[in-house]
């Protein structure tokens, strides 16, 4: 899962929703949520965002692995 939305960022137009061919990107009160079952990491998204909300993340993203900051549950590189 290298895009992530930057939700200070996202203004929800919703155009992220429209371009994404896999159907892994919806808009939920406002803001752009990617649904990473589904994408593949195309990055259709991203060029196409007129906010630039959606970013390239290098590396591998960890969900509650205990890495980085805080130990325990969050995003760790």
């Amino acid at each position: 899962m290298p895009f992530i939305v930057r939700p200070d960022l996202c203004v929800g137009c919703g155009k992220c929703e429209r371009v994404c061919p896999n159907g892994a990107i919806s808009v939920i009160n406002k803001k752009a949520v990617i649904n990473y079952a589904r994408c593949e990491c195309c990055g259709i998204c991203a060029t196409e965002c007129p906010k630039n909300a959606i970013d390239f993340v290098p590396g591998r993203l960890i969900w509650g692995r205990g890495r980085g900051r805080g130990r325990g549950r969050g995003w760790a590189f």
